[in-house]
């Protein structure tokens, strides 16, 4: 789910031994406007880590304030499981991962409210049908465990689902989108606040991004981060595998554009019109169990998933 279970050298960043069983991956999305290069490709874990490195949003990404959380970034070597007790863990990279990166940021403690906790994911798998499949795993994990705990004194509850491909339920910016909504709780903060966490693919590449509120701290500011964040990481991600030239929509010069191509990459294009209104009318934001769209799935309610576990990105 890339959700970060816990920073890097956290006391209970424990490693895990489940294992993960894969089905069938689906047929990618057609009509992004996005072609890989495969010459871009990465190929190795230190062509995969440049890419993450490059692509995963620093704390300039989410908006003015954001600084750096200590520790700041995971070690690229491990990513996180969540096992059939629905506590997240570490476990090292399975074969078909070349490697993930996570950086966490946060909004500070200013005129008397709370931070805003945010975390940025970068996964590199050594191909799309691999990323494709950990993509539809996350999504079966994801209906088994509605409350989670994130770390020690952390937990999240109440969670919502969603997975869609290009072009469905308002996914305009990768080929396939999973994402999450719920009520998060801190021994530190208090609660509950409002949490949100969404995971994008493309290509071979998944990015992911998750964030929480706190006292003071309303849904929408913690949205506009999320907004910056994650239409920034998706169109870094098309510039690394595509490379010069851009296949997006090379139109007349609307903002945002790739610098050094003069394209409107397809996912910058969705996330500069992504505005929170918009994504909360499509049913990507949801404010509230009570009022969330008839395409939001309760984990709760969904039958025959077995508690198990699956391993996760970030």
């Amino acid at each position: 789910m890339a959700r970060p279970p816990s920073p890097p050298g956290s006391k209970n960043a424990t490693t895990s031994s489940g294992t993960r069983s894969s089905p069938a991956p689906s047929p990618s999305a057609t009509g992004l406007g996005f072609t890989p290069d495969p010459g871009r490709a990465p190929k190795t874990r230190a062509e995969a880590e440049r890419l993450a490195r490059a692509v995963a949003a620093a704390p300039v990404n989410w908006g003015p304030g954001f600084v750096k959380r200590d520790p700041y970034e995971s070690d690229p070597g491990f990513w996180p499981v969540l096992d059939a007790n629905c506590v997240w863990q570490r476990d090292p990279l399975p074969a078909t991962v070349l490697t993930t990166l996570t950086r966490y940021s946060e909004l500070p403690t200013q005129d008397g409210k709370g931070p805003i906790r945010v975390a940025a994911v970068v996964t590199v798998h050594r191909s799309a049908k691999d990323a494709d499949r950990e993509m539809a795993e996350t999504l079966e994990e994801a209906l088994r465990c509605p409350d989670q705990q994130l770390r020690q004194g952390e937990r999240i509850t109440g969670l919502l689902s969603q997975g869609s491909a290009f072009g469905l339920l308002g996914n305009s910016t990768a080929e396939d989108t999973l994402t999450e909504g719920g009520q998060y709780y801190s021994d530190e903060l208090g609660g509950p606040y409002y949490y949100y966490w969404m995971q994008s693919r493309l290509g071979q590449v998944t990015v992911a991004v998750s964030g929480r509120g706190s006292k003071g701290r309303s849904g929408k500011e913690v949205d506009a981060a999320l907004q910056q964040g994650v239409g920034q990481m998706l169109s870094l991600t098309e510039s690394e595998l595509e490379g010069p030239g851009c296949a997006g929509v090379c139109s007349p010069p609307t903002p945002p554009r790739s610098a050094d191509t003069g394209c409107w990459p397809a996912s910058a294009r969705a996330a500069w019109a992504w505005s929170t209104s918009a994504v909360r009318r499509r049913g990507h934001w949801p404010p509230s169990r009570s009022s969330r769209p008839s395409t939001w799935t309760s984990r709760t309610s969904a039958p025959g998933f077995a508690a198990r576990s699956r391993r996760r990105a970030g």
